[in-house]
């Protein structure tokens, strides 16, 4: 090798690790902006710049569900709400072309079966409210039970959520919840959890990858 190939070896050399110190200092400023451990191979820094790409998504999980526990709550909150939604529905679908939602309100209405059968039924007024014909009709008998139905499920889901949504977090929205995206992000959340095993700022980790955070774009 002739003294001009050497030299230029040893540029070429000398290129590449200030290429290599640039990259690690760069990684270094992404990991302590995120709170995380600075990588120390090419995979770990491979998944640190998935991690800034999944932060910068539209949708982010809840910071609680980067927890393991807190997500394995979460999603059983979301498919126990998931189901009784899907049941409330049913049963409204059932009900709502013969009852307005007063059933959901009504007093006694499990009784009401008997008072169509029993001795008092002259009295049915109270029956007429529920309704969508505002109107007392003998096809109530057999009809009935769709509302009582309705109100069970009703009052099974709202049970149900008084227990359960605070899991959900922001992404709670009643029965207008989004329980597909609450499931993409429950996956998303175990991926940001396998993408950074060694936290060191729990609080900056939050802020860049949880909802309600601001990721820097910098």
């Amino acid at each position: 090798m002739d003294s001009t190939s050497a030299k230029d070896l040893v540029k070429r050399f000398s290129d590449t690790m200030a290429m290599i110190a640039a990259h690690r200092d760069s990684l270094r400023g992404i990991a302590t902006l995120y709170g995380v451990a600075v990588p120390t191979n090419a995979q770990q820094a491979i998944s640190l710049c998935e991690l800034t790409l999944l932060a910068c998504s539209a949708d982010k999980p809840e910071a609680a569900w980067l927890n393991s526990e807190e997500r394995e709550r979460a999603r059983n909150a979301a498919t126990s709400l998931s189901a009784a939604l899907i049941e409330l529905r049913g049963a409204r679908d059932r009900a709502e072309l013969n009852f307005t939602d007063r059933v959901l309100s009504a007093d006694n209405l499990d009784d009401a079966v008997r008072w169509l059968e029993g001795p008092f039924r002259s009295d049915t007024r109270y029956l007429a409210r529920l309704s969508t014909m505002s109107t007392y009709t003998d096809a109530m008998v057999t009809r009935l039970p769709q509302a009582i139905d309705w109100q069970r499920a009703h009052q099974a889901f709202w049970h149900v959520a008084e227990e359960s949504f605070p899991s959900l977090g922001d992404y709670w929205s009643g029965e207008s919840t989004d329980f597909d995206l609450i499931d993409q992000l429950m996956a998303v959340a175990e991926r940001i959890s396998s993408l950074a095993p060694r936290i060191v700022d729990p609080e900056r980790f939050a802020a860049q990858v949880a909802r309600g955070g601001t990721p820097h774009r910098g």
